[in-house]
């Protein structure tokens, strides 16, 4: 192959101006909701034909099915080719955000018989819903009245014992 892309250029060939990008750049939403991103890449030959993966950073690992973290929730889906404008779009979809999901999306398009290029990325924000949150607190600060009940019911066992002694 490589022999083969030094004859062309040789010859005068070029090598297609190929190019990723993702959509959108940043992506906010709320627990338990779904997100979309959207990878674009670009081939000036036409030839889009490539392998997509999505990959989550810091953490550095492929955004599959097979993984345990994204099991039942994430979809790929190539939306087809734009042959006006010689690109392909792959979106991923993941279903039922936890605040875990937040991070920087990436998709890396690797060209058959060409490079692999990596998107702009997506900075995708999980918040936490309003009403969990405050619930949350509600269950801490009625943990914390039952464990000073449990003290006072110990303390005045204790007083007992020690009166009636």
């Amino acid at each position: 192959m490589h022999v083969l892309s030094c004859l062309l250029l040789s010859a005068g060939a070029r090598a297609p101006e190929q190019s990723v990008q993702q959509h959108p750049q940043t992506l906010e939403v709320q627990e338990g909701e779904a997100a979309v991103m959207d990878c674009t890449f670009h081939s000036s030959d036409g030839q889009v034909l490539a392998v997509v993966k999505f990959f989550k950073w810091p953490e550095l690992f492929t955004v599959t099915e097979d993984s345990p973290i994204f099991a039942g929730r994430i979809n790929k889906t190539d939306m087809g080719q734009d042959k006006a404008a010689n690109t392909r779009t792959v979106s991923l979809h993941i279903r039922a955000l936890t605040i875990c999901d937040s991070g920087h999306y990436y998709c890396e398009v690797q060209f058959f018989g060409g490079q692999a290029l990596n998107g702009t990325g997506t900075s995708l924000q999980v918040n936490r819903i309003q009403g969990q949150l405050e619930l949350g607190y509600l269950h801490t600060a009625l943990q914390i009245i039952r464990i000073i009940l449990l003290l006072v019911l110990i303390s005045l066992a204790a007083f007992l014992i020690a009166k009636f002694k």
